[in-house]
């Protein structure tokens, strides 16, 4: 996870670097409007309060979202939902409920050259809200624990490129991570004589998305996306909780004004 993160921030740095250099007045291309985001993918989670077992299997994903971008900033709003009764540790079943509220604003901080290609980049501060409960079907006495939950409030940062292949494909990738958490979840007050709440920096708290895909405009107002998506977030703190889940998403997007503006 740390070299993870480390290339990551390496490749952004670069990125920012190269864009910061470009003398050509910049041009907004972020593809503003209404989307709404369903996939499919292998979710896994782990939470030592319950079991240090590992408990996973197919999820589906469900996005709702508004962006909009005037001059040369924009922001997004969305909601992001995951619920399922398919999680399975051999023989015992586990249901998650997941959700997140996330709001996002971007800079566009100019444009660099990829293989005779410009790559447009935007970066910006992101606020994340994920909250989420896993209830286990144990199915035995009553005293035993079968529910986790937690929340993660991060502020961090979202970086986008988007580069134009043709007049109507896009190719787009997008960082999302959490720099510094207030995080809460389930733990037992007789192990842990500590607030149930604790403000905790990356990687103690951890909540990151990146985020790969092609657009293709099939009229100026409307376009669709296909796109591979890896989210990771963890609590390292009372008794550990970590997920990690990858998915396919198709979206359709309904833009007010071509390029977002």
């Amino acid at each position: 996870m740390k070299s993870m993160t480390l290339l990551f921030i390496g490749l952004f740095i670069a990125v920012v670097t190269r864009a910061q250099e470009e003398t050509k007045e910049p041009q907004y291309f972020y593809p503003g409007g209404l989307f709404v985001e369903y996939g499919f993918g292998y979710f896994a989670v782990k939470d030592a309060y319950i079991s240090t077992q590992k408990y996973s299997g197919n999820v589906p994903y469900l996005s709702i979202n508004w962006s909009r971008f005037r001059g040369n900033r924009g922001l997004v709003l969305g909601i992001e939902s995951r619920s399922t009764t398919e999680l399975f540790n051999n023989n015992v079943g586990c249901k998650l409920t997941q959700n997140t509220l996330k709001q996002d604003y971007f800079y566009s901080i100019g444009s660099f050259d990829l293989f005779k290609n410009d790559v447009h980049a935007y970066l910006g501060p992101s606020v994340n809200i994920l909250l989420y409960t896993l209830n286990y079907d144990f199915g035995t006495y009553s005293h035993v624990i079968a529910e986790s939950n937690g929340t993660i409030v991060s502020l961090g940062f979202n970086t986008q490129l988007i580069s134009y292949v043709t007049k109507k494909i896009s190719a787009e990738s997008a960082l999302h991570m959490s720099l510094a958490s207030i995080s809460s979840k389930a733990f037992q007050s007789y192990k842990h004589d500590e607030p149930e709440s604790k403000l905790l920096i990356t990687p103690k708290a951890l909540n990151t998305d990146i985020d790969v895909g092609l657009r293709y405009f099939i009229i100026n107002s409307l376009s669709a996306r296909v796109a591979y998506k890896l989210q990771i977030y963890q609590i390292n703190e009372w008794d550990p909780m970590i997920s990690a889940s990858n998915n396919i998403i198709f979206s359709v997007t309904y833009h007010f004004k071509k390029g977002g503006n």
